[in-house]
């Protein structure tokens, strides 16, 4: 099962403007593009659109990385 990486970039702005975003990443069989080979790349790059769109904090964390089945109901329990 592939692994795909999670992360939550957060911005801030005077006046509580801002935008949080939670982007769940998936490489190309082929690998990423050129300029973002891989996740963290891709979450700096969408970083740097919110700070160039005038947010005066910025943050970017991988928050988990899904990579387990869903489990399986417990059985039921006979009264």
């Amino acid at each position: 099962m592939q692994d795909f990486p999670r992360y939550l970039v957060h911005s801030e702005a005077p006046g509580e403007l801002g935008w949080d975003i939670e982007l769940r990443l998936e490489r190309g069989s082929a690998g990423g593009l050129p300029g973002l080979p891989d996740a963290d790349d891709v979450a700096r790059a969408v970083a740097a659109v919110l700070e160039g769109a005038g947010s005066t904090r910025v943050t970017a964390s991988l928050i988990r990385v899904d990579s387990s089945p869903v489990p399986e109901p417990a059985p039921e329990q006979e009264a």
